[in-house]
Protein backbone atom coordinates (compact mmCIF):
# COMPACT_ATOMS: atom_id res chain seq x y z
CA UNK A 1 0.00 0.00 0.00
CA UNK A 2 2.90 2.58 1.09
CA UNK A 3 4.30 1.74 -2.38
CA UNK A 4 1.52 2.18 -4.39
CA UNK A 5 0.87 5.57 -2.77
CA UNK A 6 4.29 6.90 -3.43
CA UNK A 7 4.17 5.69 -7.27
CA UNK A 8 1.02 7.42 -7.71
CA UNK A 9 2.52 10.93 -6.34
CA UNK A 10 5.58 10.26 -8.42
CA UNK A 11 3.13 9.61 -11.17
CA UNK A 12 1.40 13.04 -10.42
CA UNK A 13 4.58 14.60 -10.26
CA UNK A 14 6.01 13.84 -13.18
CA UNK A 15 2.44 14.28 -14.95
CA UNK A 16 2.89 17.93 -14.19
CA UNK A 17 5.99 18.38 -15.01
CA UNK A 18 5.70 17.14 -18.05
CA UNK A 19 2.69 18.79 -18.82
CA UNK A 20 3.16 21.40 -22.15
CA UNK A 21 3.18 25.47 -21.29
CA UNK A 22 -0.07 27.05 -21.91
CA UNK A 23 -0.47 28.47 -25.19
CA UNK A 24 -1.71 32.29 -25.61
CA UNK A 25 -2.93 34.19 -28.31
CA UNK A 26 -1.46 37.33 -29.25
CA UNK A 27 -3.40 39.30 -31.59
CA UNK A 28 -1.73 42.65 -33.64
CA UNK A 29 -2.93 45.30 -35.86
CA UNK A 30 -0.39 44.84 -38.27
CA UNK A 31 -1.63 41.09 -38.86
CA UNK A 32 -4.58 39.64 -39.99
CA UNK A 33 -4.40 35.98 -38.48
CA UNK A 34 -2.98 36.26 -34.36
CA UNK A 35 0.22 34.57 -33.22
CA UNK A 36 -0.80 31.20 -30.84
CA UNK A 37 2.79 30.44 -28.60
CA UNK A 38 4.24 30.46 -25.36
CA UNK A 39 4.33 34.15 -23.77
CA UNK A 40 8.32 34.41 -22.82
CA UNK A 41 8.29 37.66 -21.01
CA UNK A 42 5.75 40.81 -20.66
CA UNK A 43 8.09 44.18 -20.11
CA UNK A 44 8.09 47.95 -21.10
CA UNK A 45 9.30 46.95 -24.60
CA UNK A 46 6.46 45.17 -25.35
CA UNK A 47 4.98 41.23 -25.25
CA UNK A 48 8.13 38.31 -26.03
CA UNK A 49 5.89 35.40 -28.06
CA UNK A 50 7.35 32.11 -29.13
CA UNK A 51 5.78 30.67 -31.74
CA UNK A 52 6.07 27.08 -32.98
CA UNK A 53 9.74 25.61 -32.22
CA UNK A 54 10.92 29.08 -31.92
CA UNK A 55 13.85 29.01 -29.05
CA UNK A 56 14.36 33.30 -29.34
CA UNK A 57 10.87 34.71 -28.81
CA UNK A 58 9.72 37.51 -30.94
CA UNK A 59 9.11 40.70 -29.07
CA UNK A 60 6.44 42.48 -30.39
CA UNK A 61 5.88 46.27 -29.26
CA UNK A 62 3.58 47.43 -27.35
CA UNK A 63 1.92 50.05 -30.31
CA UNK A 64 1.50 46.97 -31.85
CA UNK A 65 -0.19 44.91 -29.54
CA UNK A 66 -4.07 44.49 -29.55
CA UNK A 67 -4.37 41.87 -27.25
CA UNK A 68 -3.23 38.70 -25.38
CA UNK A 69 -5.06 35.91 -24.72
CA UNK A 70 -5.66 34.78 -21.81
CA UNK A 71 -4.86 38.22 -20.11
CA UNK A 72 -2.28 37.99 -17.47
CA UNK A 73 -1.81 40.52 -14.83
CA UNK A 74 1.60 41.54 -16.15
CA UNK A 75 -0.43 42.15 -19.91
CA UNK A 76 -3.21 44.38 -17.80
CA UNK A 77 -0.25 46.40 -16.41
CA UNK A 78 0.92 47.73 -19.37
CA UNK A 79 -2.76 47.76 -21.13
CA UNK A 80 -2.85 51.73 -20.76
CA UNK A 81 0.58 51.95 -22.32
CA UNK A 82 -0.16 49.56 -25.11
CA UNK A 83 -3.19 51.23 -25.72
CA UNK A 84 -1.30 55.29 -26.19
CA UNK A 85 1.54 53.26 -27.90
CA UNK A 86 -0.85 52.04 -30.73
CA UNK A 87 -3.08 55.57 -30.92
CA UNK A 88 0.13 57.60 -31.16
CA UNK A 89 1.68 55.21 -34.19
CA UNK A 90 -1.78 55.03 -35.99
CA UNK A 91 -1.75 58.68 -35.86
CA UNK A 92 1.59 58.73 -37.26
CA UNK A 93 1.24 56.90 -39.98
CA UNK A 94 -2.11 58.89 -40.98
CA UNK A 95 0.36 62.65 -40.77
CA UNK A 96 -1.97 63.64 -37.78
CA UNK A 97 1.43 64.77 -36.11
CA UNK A 98 -0.40 66.98 -33.26
CA UNK A 99 -2.48 64.35 -32.24
CA UNK A 100 0.63 61.82 -32.16
CA UNK A 101 2.85 64.19 -30.54
CA UNK A 102 0.74 64.69 -27.43
CA UNK A 103 0.47 60.81 -27.21
CA UNK A 104 4.22 60.46 -27.82
CA UNK A 105 5.11 62.67 -25.40
CA UNK A 106 2.86 61.17 -22.82
CA UNK A 107 5.32 57.82 -23.25
CA UNK A 108 8.85 60.34 -23.60
CA UNK A 109 9.75 59.72 -19.80
CA UNK A 110 9.36 56.20 -20.11
CA UNK A 111 10.77 55.14 -23.39
CA UNK A 112 13.85 57.85 -24.20
CA UNK A 113 17.01 56.48 -23.98
CA UNK A 114 16.27 53.32 -23.65
CA UNK A 115 16.81 49.70 -26.13
CA UNK A 116 13.68 48.45 -27.74
CA UNK A 117 11.34 48.74 -30.89
CA UNK A 118 8.77 50.97 -28.39
CA UNK A 119 11.34 53.03 -27.50
CA UNK A 120 12.24 53.08 -30.92
CA UNK A 121 8.83 54.22 -32.28
CA UNK A 122 8.37 56.72 -29.18
CA UNK A 123 11.74 58.19 -30.47
CA UNK A 124 11.48 58.98 -34.09
CA UNK A 125 7.46 59.56 -33.30
CA UNK A 126 8.78 62.59 -31.77
CA UNK A 127 11.29 63.72 -34.30
CA UNK A 128 8.95 63.66 -37.11
CA UNK A 129 6.47 65.51 -34.69
CA UNK A 130 8.56 68.00 -33.81
CA UNK A 131 9.97 68.10 -37.14
CA UNK A 132 6.61 69.04 -38.56
CA UNK A 133 6.25 71.95 -36.52
CA UNK A 134 10.01 73.36 -37.30
CA UNK A 135 11.45 72.54 -33.73
CA UNK A 136 14.64 71.06 -35.01
CA UNK A 137 16.36 72.02 -31.32
CA UNK A 138 13.52 69.90 -30.17
CA UNK A 139 14.09 66.92 -32.39
CA UNK A 140 17.58 66.11 -31.57
CA UNK A 141 17.31 64.42 -28.17
CA UNK A 142 14.84 61.83 -29.40
CA UNK A 143 16.98 61.48 -32.81
CA UNK A 144 20.20 60.48 -30.57
CA UNK A 145 17.86 58.46 -28.12
CA UNK A 146 16.75 56.53 -31.69
CA UNK A 147 20.16 55.96 -32.80
CA UNK A 148 20.48 54.03 -29.38
CA UNK A 149 17.15 51.97 -29.47
CA UNK A 150 17.02 50.92 -32.62
CA UNK A 151 20.57 49.76 -32.76
CA UNK A 152 23.14 52.80 -34.05
CA UNK A 153 20.58 53.82 -36.96
CA UNK A 154 22.85 51.39 -39.03
CA UNK A 155 20.63 49.55 -41.17
CA UNK A 156 17.54 50.95 -40.59
CA UNK A 157 16.95 51.95 -44.72
CA UNK A 158 13.13 51.65 -44.66
CA UNK A 159 13.50 54.86 -42.00
CA UNK A 160 12.24 58.20 -44.61
CA UNK A 161 15.18 60.65 -44.65
CA UNK A 162 17.89 58.55 -42.73
CA UNK A 163 21.01 58.03 -44.33
CA UNK A 164 22.16 54.15 -43.13
CA UNK A 165 25.49 54.39 -44.64
CA UNK A 166 26.37 57.79 -42.61
CA UNK A 167 24.06 56.71 -39.88
CA UNK A 168 22.62 60.38 -40.44
CA UNK A 169 19.15 61.65 -40.42
CA UNK A 170 18.83 64.30 -43.19
CA UNK A 171 16.57 67.19 -42.05
CA UNK A 172 18.92 67.39 -39.14
CA UNK A 173 22.38 69.01 -39.47
CA UNK A 174 24.11 70.74 -36.80
CA UNK A 175 23.70 73.87 -38.14
CA UNK A 176 21.63 76.17 -36.31
CA UNK A 177 19.28 79.20 -37.18
CA UNK A 178 18.87 82.49 -35.11
CA UNK A 179 15.58 81.86 -34.19
CA UNK A 180 17.03 78.38 -32.19
CA UNK A 181 19.51 80.51 -30.16
CA UNK A 182 19.15 80.57 -26.56
CA UNK A 183 17.16 76.86 -26.47
CA UNK A 184 18.41 73.70 -25.58
CA UNK A 185 18.87 70.23 -27.13
CA UNK A 186 18.31 68.14 -23.49
CA UNK A 187 20.44 66.29 -22.07
CA UNK A 188 22.04 62.80 -22.14
CA UNK A 189 22.09 60.06 -19.33
CA UNK A 190 24.91 58.44 -18.16
CA UNK A 191 25.26 54.76 -17.86
CA UNK A 192 26.63 52.13 -20.31
CA UNK A 193 23.74 51.58 -22.58
CA UNK A 194 24.61 54.84 -24.17
CA UNK A 195 27.07 54.80 -26.72
CA UNK A 196 30.19 56.46 -27.47
CA UNK A 197 29.25 57.09 -30.91
CA UNK A 198 25.36 58.64 -29.42
CA UNK A 199 27.66 61.00 -26.87
CA UNK A 200 29.47 62.84 -29.66
CA UNK A 201 26.77 63.10 -32.15
CA UNK A 202 24.87 64.91 -29.23
CA UNK A 203 28.13 66.94 -27.94
CA UNK A 204 28.40 68.44 -31.74
CA UNK A 205 24.70 69.23 -31.80
CA UNK A 206 25.13 71.37 -28.27
CA UNK A 207 28.22 72.75 -29.63
CA UNK A 208 26.72 73.74 -32.65
CA UNK A 209 23.67 75.24 -30.48
CA UNK A 210 25.80 77.24 -28.40
CA UNK A 211 26.69 80.31 -30.32
CA UNK A 212 28.33 81.77 -26.93
CA UNK A 213 31.06 78.86 -27.18
CA UNK A 214 31.85 79.46 -30.46
CA UNK A 215 35.46 79.82 -31.84
CA UNK A 216 36.64 80.43 -27.64
CA UNK A 217 39.23 77.87 -25.86
CA UNK A 218 36.06 76.29 -24.28
CA UNK A 219 35.12 75.47 -27.73
CA UNK A 220 38.72 74.08 -28.48
CA UNK A 221 38.74 72.12 -25.25
CA UNK A 222 35.16 70.56 -26.45
CA UNK A 223 36.01 69.15 -29.93
CA UNK A 224 38.96 67.56 -27.96
CA UNK A 225 36.71 66.01 -26.09
CA UNK A 226 34.47 65.06 -28.90
CA UNK A 227 37.24 64.20 -31.05
CA UNK A 228 38.65 61.56 -28.23
CA UNK A 229 35.22 59.76 -27.56
CA UNK A 230 35.44 58.32 -31.42
CA UNK A 231 38.87 58.26 -31.98
CA UNK A 232 39.46 55.68 -34.42
CA UNK A 233 36.54 55.09 -35.58
CA UNK A 234 36.61 58.20 -38.15
CA UNK A 235 37.53 55.89 -41.11
CA UNK A 236 34.81 53.67 -40.59
CA UNK A 237 32.13 56.08 -39.62
CA UNK A 238 31.97 58.62 -42.22
CA UNK A 239 28.90 60.23 -40.55
CA UNK A 240 31.08 61.04 -37.26
CA UNK A 241 33.89 62.76 -39.78
CA UNK A 242 31.16 64.75 -41.43
CA UNK A 243 29.93 65.81 -38.53
CA UNK A 244 33.57 67.11 -37.06
CA UNK A 245 34.33 68.51 -40.45
CA UNK A 246 31.06 70.91 -39.62
CA UNK A 247 31.16 71.65 -36.62
CA UNK A 248 34.90 72.27 -36.71
CA UNK A 249 34.50 74.98 -39.25
CA UNK A 250 31.46 76.88 -37.73
CA UNK A 251 33.49 76.85 -34.06
CA UNK A 252 36.82 76.54 -34.12
CA UNK A 253 39.40 78.96 -32.18
CA UNK A 254 41.73 78.55 -35.05
CA UNK A 255 41.23 79.96 -38.22
CA UNK A 256 43.23 77.82 -40.08
CA UNK A 257 41.92 74.57 -38.75
CA UNK A 258 38.16 76.40 -39.63
CA UNK A 259 39.90 76.56 -43.07
CA UNK A 260 41.10 73.20 -43.49
CA UNK A 261 37.50 72.21 -42.27
CA UNK A 262 35.83 74.22 -45.19
CA UNK A 263 38.43 72.66 -47.78
CA UNK A 264 37.20 68.84 -46.51
CA UNK A 265 33.73 70.18 -47.02
CA UNK A 266 34.50 71.41 -50.20
CA UNK A 267 36.06 68.04 -51.50
CA UNK A 268 32.59 66.90 -50.25
CA UNK A 269 30.84 69.19 -53.25
CA UNK A 270 32.61 68.22 -55.57
CA UNK A 271 32.65 64.35 -54.76
CA UNK A 272 28.75 64.09 -53.90
CA UNK A 273 27.26 66.97 -55.82
CA UNK A 274 23.59 67.53 -56.16
CA UNK A 275 22.93 65.32 -52.74
CA UNK A 276 22.07 66.46 -48.83
CA UNK A 277 26.27 65.92 -48.17
CA UNK A 278 26.48 68.58 -50.77
CA UNK A 279 23.48 70.42 -49.25
CA UNK A 280 24.60 70.01 -45.66
CA UNK A 281 28.24 71.10 -46.64
CA UNK A 282 27.47 74.38 -48.22
CA UNK A 283 25.00 75.08 -44.72
CA UNK A 284 28.48 74.32 -42.86
CA UNK A 285 30.56 76.62 -45.03
CA UNK A 286 28.18 79.45 -45.43
CA UNK A 287 27.64 79.75 -41.56
CA UNK A 288 31.78 79.54 -41.27
CA UNK A 289 32.46 81.94 -43.32
CA UNK A 290 29.78 84.18 -42.09
CA UNK A 291 31.90 84.23 -38.80
CA UNK A 292 34.88 85.49 -40.06
CA UNK A 293 35.84 88.88 -39.56
CA UNK A 294 36.11 90.07 -43.48
CA UNK A 295 33.73 91.01 -45.43
CA UNK A 296 34.78 88.86 -48.40
CA UNK A 297 34.25 86.02 -46.70
CA UNK A 298 30.79 87.18 -45.24
CA UNK A 299 29.60 88.01 -48.54
CA UNK A 300 30.94 83.95 -49.80
CA UNK A 301 29.27 82.66 -47.51
CA UNK A 302 25.91 84.19 -48.30
CA UNK A 303 26.49 82.81 -51.38
CA UNK A 304 27.29 79.39 -50.16
CA UNK A 305 23.57 79.66 -48.49
CA UNK A 306 22.53 80.92 -52.00
CA UNK A 307 22.96 77.42 -53.41
CA UNK A 308 20.85 75.72 -50.75
CA UNK A 309 18.41 78.07 -51.17
CA UNK A 310 17.98 78.03 -55.38
CA UNK A 311 18.79 74.16 -55.94
CA UNK A 312 17.76 71.22 -52.73
CA UNK A 313 14.00 72.43 -51.89
CA UNK A 314 13.71 69.23 -53.55
CA UNK A 315 15.78 67.31 -50.85
CA UNK A 316 14.68 69.79 -47.80
CA UNK A 317 12.15 72.51 -47.52
CA UNK A 318 13.24 72.83 -43.95
CA UNK A 319 16.75 73.53 -44.70
CA UNK A 320 16.16 75.85 -47.65
CA UNK A 321 14.43 78.06 -45.38
CA UNK A 322 16.69 77.51 -41.99
CA UNK A 323 19.40 78.80 -44.91
CA UNK A 324 17.35 81.76 -45.95
CA UNK A 325 16.64 82.77 -42.10
CA UNK A 326 20.74 82.58 -41.46
CA UNK A 327 21.43 85.05 -44.39
CA UNK A 328 18.71 87.43 -43.63
CA UNK A 329 20.22 88.01 -40.23
CA UNK A 330 23.51 88.92 -41.91
CA UNK A 331 21.58 91.14 -44.60
CA UNK A 332 19.69 92.60 -41.63
CA UNK A 333 22.83 93.52 -40.27
CA UNK A 334 24.33 94.95 -42.96
CA UNK A 335 21.32 97.26 -44.39
CA UNK A 336 20.32 95.10 -46.72
CA UNK A 337 16.91 93.84 -45.43
CA UNK A 338 14.80 94.42 -48.41
CA UNK A 339 17.27 92.10 -49.80
CA UNK A 340 16.95 89.78 -47.05
CA UNK A 341 13.23 89.80 -47.01
CA UNK A 342 13.32 88.68 -50.50
CA UNK A 343 15.47 85.72 -50.35
CA UNK A 344 13.15 84.96 -47.35
CA UNK A 345 10.63 84.85 -49.65
CA UNK A 346 12.18 82.53 -52.44
CA UNK A 347 12.96 80.29 -49.71
CA UNK A 348 9.05 79.42 -49.14
CA UNK A 349 8.50 78.69 -52.67
CA UNK A 350 8.97 75.35 -53.64
CA UNK A 351 11.00 73.83 -57.16
CA UNK A 352 13.63 76.70 -57.97
CA UNK A 353 15.60 75.87 -60.50
CA UNK A 354 16.75 76.95 -63.78
CA UNK A 355 16.05 80.49 -65.34
CA UNK A 356 15.07 81.44 -61.41
CA UNK A 357 18.49 80.39 -60.20
CA UNK A 358 19.98 82.48 -62.52
CA UNK A 359 18.33 85.50 -61.63
CA UNK A 360 18.60 85.01 -57.85
CA UNK A 361 22.08 84.74 -58.70
CA UNK A 362 22.37 87.71 -60.66
CA UNK A 363 21.04 89.87 -58.47
CA UNK A 364 22.87 89.22 -55.39
CA UNK A 365 26.04 89.37 -57.60
CA UNK A 366 25.19 93.07 -58.25
CA UNK A 367 24.16 93.71 -54.76
CA UNK A 368 27.85 92.48 -53.69
CA UNK A 369 29.16 94.10 -56.23
CA UNK A 370 27.44 98.02 -54.64
CA UNK A 371 27.96 96.72 -51.51
CA UNK A 372 31.58 96.21 -51.79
Amino acid sequence: MIFSAWALCLVMIVGVASEPPALSKLTRWSAAEPSVGRVDGIGAQGVGIKVGEAIIPVVVPWYDVRGLSPATAEYKAYEQIADDAWRAHARLMRGDYFGAEALYTKLEGQYLWRVGLQSADVSIGLVRCRLDRQHRVGAVEPLVSWLGASGGGFGSRLVSGFDADFGLFIELPPVFGPRERGQSVGSIPDGDRITERQRAIFGYYQLALDTSAHRTPEALELLEKLSAMTRGREGRDPGIRLFEEMVIAQVHQDAQKRLAARVALKRRIRTDPDTWIELWARLAIGVSLLGEADTESNERGVIELIHVIVRFDHISHSLVVLASQIANEYLVRTDRSPWGAELMRWARRAGLGGQSEILLFQSFSKEHSAHE
